[in-house]
């Protein structure tokens, strides 16, 4: 997690299990098992060729846009974007 979204020392972290499609919690699961990520870099990274690269605000925009277009649906902007209704 992002040291701007949690103390340097560690913090607990909750995830509300909700109602599907947007269970943030089988979300978060699908994430660990597709992508496999190391216990202790950051969170959120994808396999790219044979490496893994920390997912990026902007790299997680550029996909965004090509999946929303694709999908015929109106890409939100800032906080309009949810965790949950994204991953």
């Amino acid at each position: 997690m992002s040291d701007t979204k949690a103390v340097a020392n560690r913090e607990d972290v909750f995830l509300a299990c909700q109602s599907r499609p947007t269970d943030s919690e089988e979300a978060f699961l699908n994430h660990m098992q597709t992508n496999n990520p190391p216990p202790d870099p950051v969170l959120f990274t994808y396999q790219y060729k044979t490496s893994l690269h920390p997912l990026t605000k902007t790299n997680f925009l550029k996909r965004l846009t090509v999946t929303t277009k694709a999908a015929g649906v109106q890409l939100l902007q800032g906080h309009g974007i949810c965790i949950s209704g994204t991953i």
